[in-house]
């Protein structure tokens, strides 16, 4: 038989575990049992940040939500999610993104950096392109400027998703 890894909230535990028809079905012993850290602390920053830094934006705000015993997800973490649409990637988008992406990173003890990319050619502005996974060049700037953020020796903005670029 091979064991099952979850992650349920201790209220929701207790509520299967005592239903009959599911105790048989999920025996305890194996269950992860993970109880929320208190809201504020700095172990419940550090694991979201952690979440943060491996591209789990949707983990992350689950874990908000239980942590923070179910109250409504703050915009500035819906933010950074939508920070990584593709709707996101259009040559002058980079400063707002790069705010909200700082914004979530600096609220869990990150301590994220602005890095800006200006591009010249024959002192004039060049274009900024980036080639995505897909093999395909998208504008990323008109001007030769760009703002992304850097934390922990990666790079983050529109196009590098949420997982960040070394």
């Amino acid at each position: 038989m091979t064991a099952m890894r979850c992650r349920i909230p201790l209220p929701l535990l207790w509520a299967l575990m005592t239903w009959p028809a599911v105790a048989q079905v999920i025996p305890p012993a194996h269950l992860t049992i993970v109880a929320p850290v208190p809201p504020g602390t700095d172990s419940e920053k550090a694991h979201l940040l952690s979440l943060l830094l491996k591209g789990d934006i949707d983990a992350a705000i689950s874990y908000w939500g239980v942590a923070n015993l179910g109250k409504q997800t703050p915009a500035w973490l819906l933010a950074l999610k939508t920070s990584y649409d593709a709707r996101r990637q259009v040559a002058g988008q980079c400063q707002p993104v790069a705010r909200d992406i700082h914004a979530a990173f600096t609220r869990f003890g990150g301590k994220p950096q602005f890095v800006e990319l200006t591009a010249r050619k024959g002192g004039q502005a060049a274009y900024i392109v980036f080639r995505n996974d897909k093999g395909r060049d998208l504008m990323v700037s008109d001007n030769g400027y760009h703002v992304a953020v850097r934390i922990e020796g990666f790079a983050y903005d529109a196009y590098t998703g949420a997982q960040g670029l070394p």
